[in-house]
């Protein structure tokens, strides 16, 4: 996790090639919110999800290393959610009603879609039974067959 008094240092060391707001970084990370910065040579846009979950200790533990480049050959080394973890948050976020529903629901049958077999189901069905997402999980994955 990023403490909020460090949103300097990591704007700093991603440097010119992405758009990141210190503030708004600090601010969301103090309130538990997301934010976006964006990698303007390709404009993709990152989220940075600050942990506010029930899953967050688990989603910690198996977050995965990834890392993000300008093409210039500098790296920045960065955790990233599990295609799991992702798949719940987004649950949560579309039980609350969260962003647009239609979004979430886009997204996880397209993560659902591009991990297909390499999901963890043990991890993925124990966590959707424990937060009450059982039948919701079911549906999409249905759907996504």
């Amino acid at each position: 996790m990023l403490p909020p008094h460090l949103a300097g240092e990591f704007v700093s060391l991603l440097g010119e090639a992405y758009n990141a707001d210190e503030t708004m970084i600090r601010m969301s990370f103090l309130r538990r919110q997301a934010c976006n910065v964006i990698w303007l040579e390709t404009m993709m846009k990152i989220a940075l999800m600050p942990p506010r979950f029930d899953f967050d200790g688990d989603a910690m533990a198996r977050r995965q290393r990834s890392y993000l480049s300008d093409g210039s050959g500098n790296e920045l080394a960065v955790s990233v959610a599990t295609p799991e973890d992702a798949i719940l948050a987004k649950l949560v976020w579309y039980r609350a009603g969260v962003a647009t529903s239609e979004r979430q629901v886009s997204d996880i049958r397209g993560i659902i879609s591009a991990q297909s077999d390499r999901l963890d189901r043990g991890y993925l069905d124990d966590w959707a039974r424990r937060l009450g997402l059982e039948d919701q999980l079911l549906t999409l994955i249905a759907q996504s067959a």
